[in-house]
């Protein structure tokens, strides 16, 4: 899990604050679905969770709703 000058590769895990940009979400909002289990997310331990992207693109794909057209 690399970064180049500050930038996420697409396979390194995101912490709360990387996540939380990601999803253009505060990061209260992001620790409270975390705490209901209803973001994908790894625990590291009893207080260290990360997200991997490309988890989170397809939780995000899976919630998309295309409008009728």
């Amino acid at each position: 899990m690399s970064t180049e000058e500050g930038t996420v590769t697409e396979s390194a895990l995101l912490t709360y604050e990387q996540a939380a940009a990601y999803l253009s979400t505060p990061i209260n909002t992001l620790r409270s679905m975390v705490h209901r289990k209803t973001v994908p997310h790894i625990r590291m331990g009893p207080r260290s969770v990360r997200f991997r992207r490309e988890t989170l693109d397809r939780w995000l794909a899976e919630r998309e709703r295309v409008a009728a057209s």
